[in-house]
């Protein structure tokens, strides 16, 4: 009998000093032997946390932060501007998702190398001259985007530097390299017949024939 009431007291007394347990404050329970403690970060609400970048527990259990604000190495520093989220892995940065190549469309979604971010989408970049609708062009000489995607020149228009000038006059071609230039093909000795077709020394064009 008195065998079992000793068994009885020490099994009491184990079962009373396992559940002690310290509700965490504002060092998170952290070093407590007497406390459950997480393998990484701080116990905060019985779940493991970074106090460096928790917008719940920034710096210490339960100081959160405002809606416009994040928790930066334990601070509580303001939220980014318009148009930007707050991305980042060992710290905060604020990228714009529509056109940063290293945060397109999402956080930590990168272009490839020879992509760009459009409208937070990757799309081929080119090699020369810019992307408008999915294809490169000359900005400086494309009269469906003349001087920037998307501006075209009217009928009777052509692109010259980036800006639509007015075309050729009846009978007269646009001839040129470096700049456009009109030209009669039937009589100009330097395109006759077709642009930069020039006639030899000592011959003249006549209806488009060098004679």
């Amino acid at each position: 009998m008195r065998a079992t009431i000793a068994l009885f007291l020490v099994a009491l007394t184990i079962t009373s000093c396992s559940s002690r347990q310290r509700d965490p404050g504002e060092d998170g329970g952290k070093d407590d032997p007497g406390q459950v403690t997480c393998e990484w970060g701080w116990l905060c609400d019985g779940e493991c946390v970074w106090l460096g970048q928790d917008n719940r527990h920034c710096g210490r259990c339960g100081n959160a932060c405002d809606e416009n604000e994040f928790c930066d190495d334990g601070s509580c520093m303001p939220d980014c501007a318009p148009g930007q989220k707050m991305c980042g892995q060992t710290w905060m940065e604020c990228a714009n998702l529509s056109s940063d190549p290293l945060n397109c469309g999402e956080c930590w979604n990168k272009c490839g190398s020879f992509e760009t971010c459009v409208d937070g989408t990757c799309v081929a970049q080119c090699e020369w001259g810019t992307l408008c609708d999915g294809e490169c062009v000359w900005l400086g000489q494309d009269e469906r985007h003349c001087g920037r995607c998307g501006n075209a020149c009217a009928e009777n228009e052509f692109c010259d530097d980036g800006s639509c000038m007015t075309d050729c006059a009846p009978g007269l071609v646009m001839c040129g390299q470096t700049s456009m230039e009109c030209r009669d093909l039937s009589s100009d000795p330097l395109n006759c017949g077709d642009c930069w077709m020039p006639c030899g020394e000592g011959e003249s064009c006549v209806d488009g024939s060098c004679t």
